[in-house]
């Protein structure tokens, strides 16, 4: 699994704790959406640097998508766009999964009053992984093995 992969997986296993009745896409959508659902990707570039000692900052911005219920008034959808927003930035600020440590910070909120857009900028890091062998030849007494 590369590591876009796991950024996606860590935002989507820290969704899923927040609302697990809400459905979470990220790459394959399908073609009619439910009518409550996150939709989550990339906002822009993803900048990956290398750091002193091999180790690698990856860092960019996260679209959060969040699609309410249809509901007839209005005030209780922008009720339920504010409460998850307010849910997602104070809660969602350190993610890990499979390894993968994300951090996110800065959550900035956009809404056209039908869905909720919060970008959020995120960052991990990469360590280089010493690939040499430990031991280079095991012997093995294949007596013991029968």
């Amino acid at each position: 699994m590369d590591i876009f992969n796991l950024i996606l997986s860590a935002l989507s296993t820290g969704l899923d704790e927040l609302y697990p009745d809400v459905p979470i896409y990220s790459e394959w959508i399908p073609d009619k959406l439910p009518t409550r659902c996150f939709l989550i990707g990339f906002a822009g570039d993803v900048d990956v640097t290398t750091e002193l000692g091999g180790r690698v900052n990856v860092s960019g911005k996260l679209d959060i998508a969040y699609l309410p219920p249809e509901k007839a008034d209005e005030l209780k959808v922008k009720k339920d766009l504010n409460e998850v927003f307010a849910n997602i930035s104070l809660q969602l600020k350190a993610l890990r999964t499979e390894g993968c440590s994300l951090r996110l910070q800065n959550h900035t909120r956009h809404d056209d009053g039908d869905e909720l857009h919060d970008l959020c900028d995120f960052s991990t890091y990469l360590y280089p992984i010493d690939n040499t062998p430990k031991v280079k030849t095991i012997d093995i007494d294949k007596e013991d093995l029968k």
